[in-house]
């Protein structure tokens, strides 16, 4: 596939096409018991003065995992800490974290970014 196209204004000429979203580093807020595609890294903002863990398994397991514990958000929320592996407290504040979780427990007011990095380096 080309990365160029027709410039509009001279059919002689070609120009870049306009880079795709997923081409770019993108970060996203993830709210708590909440199932994400893996990224590439991990922020975490604010520990709240909590201890913080994460969900490293398949959307399957979690699927099932969150089925079992039912409520009203069954299949879709996994609350149970023994699902998660505890980071422990946020020691490397302003540190991105070379892991890759899926999920993340923790305090309510505490606040984890996740990292994606796009096609372009």
């Amino acid at each position: 596939m080309s990365r160029y196209q027709q410039d509009p204004d001279d059919q002689f000429k070609s120009i870049p096409k306009p880079l795709p979203q997923r081409s770019l580093q993108t970060a996203e807020p993830a709210i708590r018991y909440n199932f994400y595609k893996t990224p590439s890294r991990v922020h975490i903002a604010s520990d709240a003065g909590e201890d913080i863990a994460f969900y490293f398994n398949t959307s399957a397991s979690f699927s099932a995992a969150s089925a079992t514990e039912g409520g009203p958000t069954a299949a879709t929320v996994l609350s149970g800490s023994s699902h998660y592996v505890t980071w422990g407290k946020n020691s490397a504040r302003h540190q991105p974290i070379d892991i890759q979780p899926t999920a993340w427990s923790g305090s309510s007011a505490a606040n984890v970014v996740f990292l994606y990095d796009g096609g372009i380096r």
